[in-house]
Protein backbone atom coordinates (compact mmCIF):
# COMPACT_ATOMS: atom_id res chain seq x y z
CA UNK A 1 0.00 0.00 0.00
CA UNK A 2 2.76 2.43 0.61
CA UNK A 3 3.68 1.89 -3.14
CA UNK A 4 0.68 3.14 -5.13
CA UNK A 5 0.26 3.09 -8.96
CA UNK A 6 1.17 6.43 -10.45
CA UNK A 7 -1.74 6.79 -12.67
CA UNK A 8 -4.52 5.53 -10.48
CA UNK A 9 -2.98 6.04 -6.83
CA UNK A 10 -4.43 1.78 -6.45
CA UNK A 11 -2.11 -0.37 -4.57
CA UNK A 12 0.37 -1.96 -6.69
CA UNK A 13 -0.57 -5.65 -7.16
CA UNK A 14 2.85 -8.13 -6.71
CA UNK A 15 1.70 -10.92 -7.78
CA UNK A 16 -1.38 -13.13 -9.39
CA UNK A 17 -2.36 -16.66 -8.38
CA UNK A 18 -4.85 -18.75 -9.88
CA UNK A 19 -5.47 -21.36 -6.64
CA UNK A 20 -5.90 -25.25 -8.14
CA UNK A 21 -9.20 -27.18 -7.03
CA UNK A 22 -8.87 -29.70 -8.70
CA UNK A 23 -10.44 -27.98 -11.94
CA UNK A 24 -13.61 -27.80 -10.29
CA UNK A 25 -15.88 -24.70 -10.60
CA UNK A 26 -16.15 -24.23 -6.78
CA UNK A 27 -16.30 -20.56 -4.83
CA UNK A 28 -13.95 -19.90 -2.33
CA UNK A 29 -15.68 -19.85 0.94
CA UNK A 30 -12.49 -19.38 3.29
CA UNK A 31 -8.74 -18.31 2.97
CA UNK A 32 -6.30 -17.34 5.86
CA UNK A 33 -2.62 -16.58 5.08
CA UNK A 34 0.51 -16.38 7.39
CA UNK A 35 2.05 -12.54 8.06
CA UNK A 36 4.88 -12.79 5.62
CA UNK A 37 2.57 -14.46 3.19
CA UNK A 38 4.76 -17.67 2.66
CA UNK A 39 2.07 -19.47 3.54
CA UNK A 40 -1.89 -19.46 2.40
CA UNK A 41 -4.74 -21.55 2.83
CA UNK A 42 -7.81 -21.57 0.88
CA UNK A 43 -11.36 -23.35 1.46
CA UNK A 44 -13.75 -23.57 -1.02
CA UNK A 45 -17.47 -24.70 -1.26
CA UNK A 46 -17.16 -27.99 -2.41
CA UNK A 47 -15.36 -29.48 0.38
CA UNK A 48 -11.42 -29.05 -0.91
CA UNK A 49 -9.00 -27.07 1.04
CA UNK A 50 -5.80 -26.13 -1.14
CA UNK A 51 -2.41 -24.94 0.24
CA UNK A 52 0.33 -22.41 -1.31
CA UNK A 53 3.26 -22.25 -0.29
CA UNK A 54 5.91 -19.66 -2.19
CA UNK A 55 7.73 -16.06 -2.32
CA UNK A 56 4.29 -14.02 -3.56
CA UNK A 57 5.19 -10.34 -2.04
CA UNK A 58 8.35 -10.48 -4.65
CA UNK A 59 6.30 -13.36 -7.09
CA UNK A 60 8.93 -15.80 -7.30
CA UNK A 61 6.83 -18.87 -7.66
CA UNK A 62 4.91 -20.50 -5.32
CA UNK A 63 3.36 -24.77 -5.39
CA UNK A 64 0.18 -25.49 -4.37
CA UNK A 65 -1.58 -28.90 -3.58
CA UNK A 66 -4.65 -30.25 -2.65
CA UNK A 67 -3.99 -31.17 1.42
CA UNK A 68 -8.08 -32.05 2.25
CA UNK A 69 -11.07 -33.29 0.54
CA UNK A 70 -14.73 -33.54 2.26
CA UNK A 71 -18.55 -33.51 1.25
CA UNK A 72 -19.00 -30.59 3.53
CA UNK A 73 -18.69 -26.88 2.43
CA UNK A 74 -15.43 -25.91 4.40
CA UNK A 75 -16.84 -22.54 6.55
CA UNK A 76 -13.23 -21.67 7.71
CA UNK A 77 -9.03 -22.31 7.36
CA UNK A 78 -6.82 -20.81 10.19
CA UNK A 79 -3.14 -21.64 10.69
CA UNK A 80 -1.31 -21.64 13.72
CA UNK A 81 2.60 -21.27 13.85
CA UNK A 82 5.36 -21.84 15.78
CA UNK A 83 9.04 -22.46 15.25
CA UNK A 84 8.78 -25.69 13.99
CA UNK A 85 5.39 -26.77 13.42
CA UNK A 86 2.21 -25.30 11.28
CA UNK A 87 -1.10 -26.70 11.86
CA UNK A 88 -4.07 -25.96 9.53
CA UNK A 89 -7.48 -25.67 11.82
CA UNK A 90 -10.68 -26.33 9.10
CA UNK A 91 -13.69 -25.37 10.08
CA UNK A 92 -17.00 -27.33 8.02
CA UNK A 93 -20.85 -27.18 8.40
CA UNK A 94 -20.37 -30.04 11.26
CA UNK A 95 -17.21 -29.97 12.79
CA UNK A 96 -13.68 -28.80 13.14
CA UNK A 97 -10.14 -30.45 11.84
CA UNK A 98 -6.92 -30.20 12.67
CA UNK A 99 -3.80 -31.58 9.87
CA UNK A 100 0.00 -30.78 10.40
CA UNK A 101 1.18 -29.43 7.14
CA UNK A 102 4.29 -28.47 8.02
CA UNK A 103 7.01 -30.10 10.71
CA UNK A 104 6.49 -33.06 13.23
CA UNK A 105 3.05 -35.04 11.91
CA UNK A 106 3.31 -33.67 8.26
CA UNK A 107 1.58 -35.55 6.00
CA UNK A 108 -0.62 -37.49 8.77
CA UNK A 109 -4.20 -37.80 8.70
CA UNK A 110 -6.41 -34.94 9.70
CA UNK A 111 -7.70 -35.30 13.13
CA UNK A 112 -11.42 -33.89 14.72
CA UNK A 113 -11.05 -31.59 17.46
CA UNK A 114 -14.95 -31.50 17.79
CA UNK A 115 -18.06 -32.53 16.13
CA UNK A 116 -19.50 -29.07 15.62
CA UNK A 117 -18.53 -26.85 12.86
CA UNK A 118 -19.57 -23.22 11.82
CA UNK A 119 -21.04 -20.82 9.77
CA UNK A 120 -19.18 -19.13 7.05
CA UNK A 121 -16.95 -15.95 8.81
CA UNK A 122 -17.29 -17.68 11.89
CA UNK A 123 -13.53 -18.85 11.99
CA UNK A 124 -10.58 -16.31 13.04
CA UNK A 125 -6.73 -16.26 15.15
CA UNK A 126 -6.19 -14.90 17.72
CA UNK A 127 -2.23 -13.77 16.91
CA UNK A 128 -1.26 -13.16 20.32
CA UNK A 129 -1.75 -16.19 21.44
CA UNK A 130 -2.16 -18.60 18.25
CA UNK A 131 -5.59 -19.63 19.22
CA UNK A 132 -8.47 -20.37 17.24
CA UNK A 133 -11.89 -19.12 17.66
CA UNK A 134 -14.87 -19.98 16.77
CA UNK A 135 -18.57 -18.30 16.99
CA UNK A 136 -21.51 -20.45 17.12
CA UNK A 137 -24.99 -19.43 17.95
CA UNK A 138 -24.89 -20.33 21.97
CA UNK A 139 -21.17 -18.74 22.80
CA UNK A 140 -17.75 -18.43 21.77
CA UNK A 141 -15.02 -21.08 21.69
CA UNK A 142 -11.66 -21.56 21.38
CA UNK A 143 -9.28 -24.33 20.59
CA UNK A 144 -5.50 -24.97 20.95
CA UNK A 145 -3.23 -27.51 19.68
CA UNK A 146 -4.58 -29.30 22.86
CA UNK A 147 -8.12 -28.98 22.75
CA UNK A 148 -10.88 -26.87 23.80
CA UNK A 149 -10.72 -23.80 25.99
CA UNK A 150 -13.32 -22.89 28.07
CA UNK A 151 -16.11 -20.68 26.58
CA UNK A 152 -17.37 -17.48 26.26
CA UNK A 153 -21.40 -17.21 26.49
CA UNK A 154 -22.91 -14.52 24.39
CA UNK A 155 -26.11 -16.16 22.96
CA UNK A 156 -26.72 -14.22 19.70
CA UNK A 157 -26.97 -15.55 15.79
CA UNK A 158 -23.34 -14.91 14.31
CA UNK A 159 -22.07 -14.19 10.90
CA UNK A 160 -18.45 -12.63 10.85
CA UNK A 161 -15.83 -12.90 13.90
CA UNK A 162 -12.61 -11.46 14.50
CA UNK A 163 -10.18 -10.92 17.30
CA UNK A 164 -8.71 -7.83 17.94
CA UNK A 165 -6.37 -7.08 20.88
CA UNK A 166 -8.02 -8.22 24.21
CA UNK A 167 -11.36 -7.97 22.28
CA UNK A 168 -13.51 -10.27 20.03
CA UNK A 169 -15.72 -8.78 17.10
CA UNK A 170 -18.64 -9.83 16.82
CA UNK A 171 -21.69 -9.32 13.46
CA UNK A 172 -25.13 -10.60 13.92
CA UNK A 173 -27.41 -10.75 11.34
CA UNK A 174 -30.66 -9.35 11.66
CA UNK A 175 -33.90 -10.72 13.55
CA UNK A 176 -37.44 -9.85 12.86
CA UNK A 177 -38.75 -7.09 14.82
CA UNK A 178 -42.24 -8.44 15.33
CA UNK A 179 -45.33 -6.95 15.95
CA UNK A 180 -44.79 -6.72 19.78
CA UNK A 181 -41.48 -4.60 18.99
CA UNK A 182 -43.40 -1.27 18.93
CA UNK A 183 -40.31 0.95 19.91
CA UNK A 184 -37.81 -0.33 17.35
CA UNK A 185 -40.17 -0.30 14.12
CA UNK A 186 -41.21 3.28 15.47
CA UNK A 187 -37.80 4.27 15.53
CA UNK A 188 -36.25 2.32 12.43
CA UNK A 189 -39.15 2.29 10.35
CA UNK A 190 -39.43 -0.01 7.66
CA UNK A 191 -35.61 -0.70 8.30
CA UNK A 192 -36.66 -2.87 11.24
CA UNK A 193 -36.20 -6.17 10.15
CA UNK A 194 -32.95 -5.41 8.32
CA UNK A 195 -30.93 -4.34 11.23
CA UNK A 196 -27.38 -6.08 12.18
CA UNK A 197 -25.61 -5.67 15.10
CA UNK A 198 -22.17 -5.32 15.56
CA UNK A 199 -20.51 -5.86 19.12
CA UNK A 200 -16.90 -5.85 20.83
CA UNK A 201 -16.68 -8.44 23.98
CA UNK A 202 -13.72 -8.42 26.32
CA UNK A 203 -13.55 -12.41 27.22
CA UNK A 204 -11.07 -11.71 30.21
CA UNK A 205 -13.75 -9.36 31.46
CA UNK A 206 -16.57 -11.10 30.69
CA UNK A 207 -18.63 -7.82 29.15
CA UNK A 208 -19.69 -6.04 26.08
CA UNK A 209 -16.95 -3.55 25.28
CA UNK A 210 -19.51 -1.97 22.88
CA UNK A 211 -22.52 -2.69 20.39
CA UNK A 212 -24.46 -0.69 17.95
CA UNK A 213 -26.97 -1.46 15.36
CA UNK A 214 -25.68 -1.40 11.79
CA UNK A 215 -28.22 -0.51 8.32
CA UNK A 216 -25.67 -1.84 6.00
CA UNK A 217 -24.28 -5.35 6.36
CA UNK A 218 -20.72 -6.16 7.50
CA UNK A 219 -18.60 -7.83 4.88
CA UNK A 220 -14.93 -7.49 6.25
CA UNK A 221 -13.48 -7.03 9.65
CA UNK A 222 -9.65 -5.29 9.44
CA UNK A 223 -7.24 -4.64 11.87
CA UNK A 224 -4.72 -2.19 10.96
CA UNK A 225 -2.52 1.20 12.23
CA UNK A 226 -3.49 0.21 15.66
CA UNK A 227 -7.38 0.33 14.93
CA UNK A 228 -10.16 -2.39 13.99
CA UNK A 229 -11.94 -1.03 10.85
CA UNK A 230 -15.46 -2.45 9.32
CA UNK A 231 -16.18 -2.50 5.60
CA UNK A 232 -20.02 -2.20 5.20
CA UNK A 233 -22.10 -3.56 1.65
CA UNK A 234 -22.61 -0.15 0.73
CA UNK A 235 -19.10 0.49 0.28
CA UNK A 236 -18.28 2.51 3.79
CA UNK A 237 -15.69 2.35 5.95
CA UNK A 238 -15.57 2.80 10.03
CA UNK A 239 -13.28 2.94 12.44
CA UNK A 240 -12.91 1.85 15.93
CA UNK A 241 -10.09 3.47 18.55
CA UNK A 242 -9.73 1.79 21.96
CA UNK A 243 -10.29 4.66 23.95
CA UNK A 244 -6.71 5.50 26.79
CA UNK A 245 -6.88 3.50 30.09
CA UNK A 246 -7.98 6.81 32.12
CA UNK A 247 -10.55 7.24 29.46
CA UNK A 248 -12.25 3.67 30.62
CA UNK A 249 -11.43 4.05 33.96
CA UNK A 250 -13.53 7.00 34.04
CA UNK A 251 -16.68 5.78 32.29
CA UNK A 252 -16.64 3.13 34.70
CA UNK A 253 -16.60 5.54 37.76
CA UNK A 254 -19.09 6.95 36.10
CA UNK A 255 -21.74 3.50 36.45
CA UNK A 256 -19.84 2.70 39.71
CA UNK A 257 -18.44 -0.18 37.97
CA UNK A 258 -14.80 -0.59 40.83
CA UNK A 259 -14.60 -4.01 40.41
CA UNK A 260 -14.58 -3.79 36.79
CA UNK A 261 -12.25 -0.56 36.81
CA UNK A 262 -9.63 -2.50 39.54
CA UNK A 263 -9.83 -5.71 37.32
CA UNK A 264 -9.43 -3.12 33.74
CA UNK A 265 -6.39 -1.53 35.62
CA UNK A 266 -4.23 -4.59 36.64
CA UNK A 267 -4.79 -6.21 33.33
CA UNK A 268 -3.02 -3.14 31.49
CA UNK A 269 -0.22 -3.57 33.89
CA UNK A 270 -1.10 -0.26 36.04
CA UNK A 271 1.77 -0.06 39.32
CA UNK A 272 -0.15 -0.77 42.59
CA UNK A 273 -0.01 3.55 43.65
CA UNK A 274 -2.04 4.03 40.96
CA UNK A 275 -4.76 0.70 41.19
CA UNK A 276 -4.49 2.37 44.99
CA UNK A 277 -6.74 5.07 43.79
CA UNK A 278 -8.93 3.10 42.60
CA UNK A 279 -9.41 0.96 45.96
CA UNK A 280 -10.01 4.76 47.50
CA UNK A 281 -12.65 5.72 45.26
CA UNK A 282 -14.09 2.15 45.75
CA UNK A 283 -13.97 2.69 49.34
CA UNK A 284 -15.51 6.26 49.01
CA UNK A 285 -18.45 4.69 47.37
CA UNK A 286 -19.23 2.13 49.54
CA UNK A 287 -19.37 4.27 52.83
CA UNK A 288 -21.56 6.73 51.50
CA UNK A 289 -23.78 3.60 50.52
CA UNK A 290 -23.31 2.83 54.43
CA UNK A 291 -21.18 -0.95 53.66
CA UNK A 292 -18.49 0.12 56.32
CA UNK A 293 -17.19 -3.06 56.42
CA UNK A 294 -16.39 -3.53 52.20
CA UNK A 295 -15.49 0.29 52.51
CA UNK A 296 -12.43 -0.21 55.16
CA UNK A 297 -11.03 -3.84 52.78
CA UNK A 298 -11.04 -1.47 50.08
CA UNK A 299 -8.93 1.48 52.41
CA UNK A 300 -7.18 -1.43 53.57
CA UNK A 301 -5.91 -2.38 50.47
CA UNK A 302 -5.11 1.25 49.44
CA UNK A 303 -3.35 1.57 53.10
CA UNK A 304 0.42 2.22 51.19
CA UNK A 305 -0.07 5.60 49.53
CA UNK A 306 -3.38 7.08 51.27
CA UNK A 307 -3.21 9.71 54.41
CA UNK A 308 -4.24 7.80 57.16
CA UNK A 309 -6.62 10.67 58.97
CA UNK A 310 -8.32 10.49 55.99
CA UNK A 311 -9.74 7.24 56.55
CA UNK A 312 -9.84 7.59 60.75
CA UNK A 313 -12.09 11.00 60.55
CA UNK A 314 -14.90 9.20 58.83
CA UNK A 315 -14.85 6.26 60.83
CA UNK A 316 -14.51 8.36 64.24
CA UNK A 317 -17.55 10.38 63.36
CA UNK A 318 -19.73 7.05 62.63
CA UNK A 319 -18.34 5.38 66.00
CA UNK A 320 -17.50 2.75 63.95
CA UNK A 321 -15.24 1.29 66.60
CA UNK A 322 -14.71 -2.02 64.87
CA UNK A 323 -13.90 -0.35 61.45
CA UNK A 324 -11.32 1.62 63.51
CA UNK A 325 -9.41 -0.85 65.25
CA UNK A 326 -9.29 -2.95 62.07
CA UNK A 327 -7.54 0.37 60.57
CA UNK A 328 -5.51 1.03 63.21
CA UNK A 329 -4.11 -2.54 63.20
CA UNK A 330 -3.57 -2.71 59.62
CA UNK A 331 -1.26 0.81 60.04
CA UNK A 332 0.80 -0.81 62.66
CA UNK A 333 1.26 -4.11 60.72
CA UNK A 334 2.39 -1.73 57.41
CA UNK A 335 4.65 0.31 59.73
CA UNK A 336 2.90 3.84 58.88
CA UNK A 337 1.51 4.51 62.73
CA UNK A 338 2.56 7.25 64.28
CA UNK A 339 2.36 7.41 68.26
CA UNK A 340 -1.09 9.55 67.99
CA UNK A 341 -2.29 6.05 66.15
CA UNK A 342 -0.76 4.09 69.00
CA UNK A 343 -2.62 6.19 71.54
CA UNK A 344 -5.80 6.07 69.64
CA UNK A 345 -5.95 2.07 69.33
CA UNK A 346 -5.13 1.28 72.60
CA UNK A 347 -8.34 3.92 74.19
CA UNK A 348 -10.05 1.74 71.34
CA UNK A 349 -9.18 -1.15 73.25
CA UNK A 350 -9.77 -0.27 76.54
CA UNK A 351 -13.53 1.55 75.44
CA UNK A 352 -14.29 -2.12 74.88
CA UNK A 353 -12.87 -3.69 77.31
CA UNK A 354 -10.84 -5.67 74.87
CA UNK A 355 -8.05 -7.71 77.29
CA UNK A 356 -7.56 -10.34 74.35
CA UNK A 357 -6.96 -8.14 71.72
CA UNK A 358 -5.13 -5.91 73.60
CA UNK A 359 -2.64 -8.73 74.30
CA UNK A 360 -2.74 -10.01 70.77
CA UNK A 361 -0.96 -6.60 69.83
CA UNK A 362 1.59 -5.80 72.82
CA UNK A 363 3.06 -9.49 72.50
CA UNK A 364 2.97 -9.78 68.80
CA UNK A 365 5.94 -11.01 67.26
CA UNK A 366 8.73 -9.76 64.89
CA UNK A 367 9.93 -5.90 65.00
CA UNK A 368 8.32 -3.42 67.04
CA UNK A 369 5.51 -1.87 65.55
CA UNK A 370 4.45 0.44 67.90
CA UNK A 371 6.20 3.53 70.07
CA UNK A 372 7.02 1.99 73.06
CA UNK A 373 6.61 4.87 75.07
CA UNK A 374 3.20 5.60 74.15
CA UNK A 375 2.11 1.98 74.73
CA UNK A 376 3.29 1.90 77.98
CA UNK A 377 1.93 4.80 79.40
CA UNK A 378 -1.44 4.03 78.13
CA UNK A 379 -1.65 0.83 79.53
CA UNK A 380 -0.58 2.61 82.65
CA UNK A 381 -3.58 5.36 82.63
CA UNK A 382 -5.98 2.23 81.55
CA UNK A 383 -5.03 0.59 84.97
CA UNK A 384 -3.42 -2.49 82.70
CA UNK A 385 -0.51 -2.81 85.06
CA UNK A 386 0.54 -6.46 84.25
CA UNK A 387 0.89 -5.61 80.56
CA UNK A 388 2.13 -2.10 80.92
CA UNK A 389 5.20 -4.57 83.18
CA UNK A 390 5.12 -6.89 80.32
CA UNK A 391 6.16 -4.17 78.04
CA UNK A 392 8.88 -2.73 79.72
CA UNK A 393 10.24 -6.08 80.60
CA UNK A 394 10.60 -7.42 77.15
CA UNK A 395 11.87 -4.11 76.10
CA UNK A 396 14.85 -4.27 78.95
CA UNK A 397 13.23 -0.86 80.68
CA UNK A 398 13.68 -2.15 83.95
CA UNK A 399 13.74 1.36 85.91
CA UNK A 400 10.22 1.38 84.49
CA UNK A 401 9.28 -2.39 85.40
CA UNK A 402 10.06 -1.52 89.15
CA UNK A 403 7.89 1.66 88.93
CA UNK A 404 4.80 0.01 87.25
CA UNK A 405 5.31 -2.78 90.19
CA UNK A 406 6.12 -0.62 93.22
CA UNK A 407 3.92 2.43 92.02
CA UNK A 408 0.59 0.72 90.05
CA UNK A 409 0.24 -2.33 90.79
CA UNK A 410 1.63 -2.53 94.79
CA UNK A 411 3.00 -5.85 93.91
CA UNK A 412 6.37 -4.79 96.27
CA UNK A 413 7.46 -8.69 96.64
CA UNK A 414 7.59 -9.14 92.68
CA UNK A 415 9.10 -5.92 92.22
CA UNK A 416 11.97 -7.19 94.67
CA UNK A 417 12.27 -10.63 93.08
CA UNK A 418 12.25 -8.42 89.87
CA UNK A 419 15.79 -6.40 91.56
CA UNK A 420 17.13 -9.46 92.78
CA UNK A 421 17.03 -11.18 89.49
CA UNK A 422 19.31 -8.57 87.86
CA UNK A 423 22.46 -7.98 87.60
CA UNK A 424 25.04 -5.24 89.74
CA UNK A 425 25.23 -3.18 87.06
CA UNK A 426 21.82 -2.94 86.31
CA UNK A 427 20.92 -2.75 89.71
CA UNK A 428 22.92 0.47 90.46
CA UNK A 429 21.05 1.85 87.17
CA UNK A 430 17.77 1.60 89.18
CA UNK A 431 16.75 4.80 90.91
CA UNK A 432 17.01 4.61 94.75
CA UNK A 433 13.69 5.48 95.63
CA UNK A 434 12.44 2.69 93.97
CA UNK A 435 15.48 0.18 95.67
Amino acid sequence: MDKPVKKTGLPTCLSTLAINNGKKPFPISAFTATEDLSQLAVGFANGAVTVIRGDLIHDLGTKQRIIYESDEPITGVELHVDATLTTLFVATTSRILKLVISGKGHGQAPKTVEDNGCGVGCMAVDKRTGDIVVARDDAIYSYTLDGRGPPTAYEASKKLISVYQDYIALVSPPTPAGESDTLRRRFWGAAADSIFTFTLIHPELRIIAHSESVLSDVKYIVQIWGDLYTLTQEGKVFRYHEKTLQQRLEMLYQRNLYTLAVEVAQKSGMDGQQQNVIFRKYGDYLYQKGNYDEAMTQYIKAIDSTEPSQVIRKFLDTQRIHNLIEYLEELHEHHKATSDHTTLLLNCYAKLKDIDKLEKFIKSEGDLKFDLETAISMCRQGGYYEQAAYLAKKHGENDLVVDILIEDSKAYAEALDFICHLDAETVSSVPPSMS
